[in-house]
């Protein structure tokens, strides 16, 4: 029986054609594949531009830095629960984060608080669709058009998701979609701005122009970074070599569970340079060109895209089903899962249990904004939060895993959560007690 693990890589067929391409030398850096690579991005999302950047992140630093700022007085609007980055570039662009509580559901931001936090220096609000599940876009977008503020999509981790019928990303005035490694959709770094703003548009290509490439060191690098997480992720290698050799890391204390659990969601910057950092240093560590063998490699993968989302939320539909708990969303939203997560009240038990039982999840790795040393000045009260945002982990569910898979993660769940005891029968066995996808009730464990 093979051991389980959240498997965030692209298909086979990506990563070796990307090893190949690498290595033939022809067209790496420029090349017209970055053009197409941009206009498929703005027809599948529904605007006018796309400017493919080296990274989500450098490219909220290109919105912000093309807005009239003055600087220590203008806030933005964020929640406070999010990639750390996020936070920091708005603070290097020389605005004041202001934090708002978060939904204690989809733990996205809170549009009553986004409204109570606004004031006569508030500048823009960056609306966050954490772990791909879309905020309350109808009302954020409400509410920042009343007092004429600018709005950012920070649709990093929701490509493919829908608010309404209409693709997220399509809503705010400026959105970046990210496409790090471990996204849906990767191209080993980097990441996209889409705008129907023809002027933003045009500054943000203008300053992208005058970027260098990445080196061809750095390249290869990156391509080696996703061979390797494909190897050591696939089944086979994971249950024979990857699994036993973390189980003795953990065994001799030479690292915790915790730390190798959050080691695929490690932040590029670690926090103690993050709080350091000056906006010359984030400048010459991401300001870089998108090149055109990562374009190849994300329009390989945008042909089945749609189909790979699906295949995962069915995935996900089925894991419900045997925990025997659906997430309701307004009926208008169509998640596009980044991370499925669960709340739990021991995180710390749970991952044990989980890696005891042969499946390696990850608890929360983002932690509450405003209680960071290097946002203390802009601490505020976010129960909704502080009271979440710790009880979080996250289940695989991506669409390499089967049926008695699935099963599996969610019988360890419901062991150690739910006090819940099941067992799987398959299908061609006599039915007795059995659900749709063979679960039944029994005593043992």
């Amino acid at each position: 029986m093979f051991k389980i693990t959240y498997r965030m890589v692209p298909p086979k067929d990506v990563v070796f054609s990307s090893v190949r391409r690498l290595f033939s030398g022809r067209n790496i850096l420029s090349g017209p594949s970055i053009k197409k690579f941009e206009d498929e991005l703005r027809n599948y999302i529904g605007v006018d531009y796309a400017v493919a950047v080296s990274s989500a992140r450098y490219g909220l630093y290109l919105i912000l830095k093309s807005l009239p700022i003055r600087k220590g007085v203008d806030e933005v609007i964020l929640p406070a629960y999010m990639p750390v980055i996020v936070a920091k570039v708005a603070v290097l662009c020389g605005l004041k984060p202001v934090f708002v509580d978060v939904d204690p559901e989809t733990l996205n931001m809170d549009p009553d608080d986004v409204e109570r936090k606004i004031t006569k220096n508030t500048k823009a609000i960056i609306m966050v669709h954490l772990y791909g599940v879309p905020c309350d876009i109808d009302r954020i977008v409400s509410i920042a058009r009343k007092h004429n503020l600018f709005l950012i999509e920070d649709a990093s981790q929701a490509l493919g998701a829908f608010y309404k019928g209409k693709r997220v990303g399509s809503f705010g005035d400026a959105t970046v979609f990210s496409f790090n490694f471990q996204k849906n959709l990767t191209t080993c770094g980097g990441g996209v701005v889409l705008t129907n703003n023809k002027v933003l548009y045009d500054k943000i290509r203008e300053n992208i122009n005058h970027l260098p490439y990445p080196s061809r060191i750095e390249l290869i690098y990156r391509v080696v970074r996703i061979l390797t997480d494909w190897v050591l992720t696939h089944p086979v290698f994971f249950t024979y070599f990857t699994y036993p050799f973390l189980r003795l890391l953990v065994a001799t204390r030479l690292v915790t569970l915790r730390e190798i659990s959050d080691y695929s969601f490690r932040s590029v910057v670690p926090l103690h340079k993050m709080a350091k950092m000056r906006e010359e240093e984030f400048v010459e560590m991401f300001g870089k060109r998108f090149t055109n063998i990562q374009a190849e490699i994300g329009l390989q993968q945008l042909k089945n895209y749609d189909e790979r989302l699906k295949r995962g939320s069915e995935n996900i539909e089925m894991l419900e089903d045997f925990i025997g708990k659906k997430r309701v969303l307004p009926k208008d939203v169509v998640p596009a899962y980044f991370l499925y997560y669960m709340f739990v009240d021991n995180v710390e038990m749970v991952l044990k249990h989980f890696f005891k039982h042969g499946i390696l999840i990850c608890g929360t790795h983002y932690p509450i904004l405003p209680d960071l040393d290097m946002f203390s000045k802009y601490s505020c009260d976010c129960p909704a939060t502080r009271d979440n945002a710790k009880k979080v982990i996250y289940l695989p569910f991506r669409s390499h895993l089967g049926v008695e898979n699935l099963f599996r993660i969610a019988k360890a769940f419901n062991n150690v959560v739910q006090n819940k005891k099941m067992v799987y029968i398959p299908k061609k066995l006599p039915y007795r007690k059995v659900s749709l996808y063979g679960l039944a009730e029994d005593e043992e464990d």
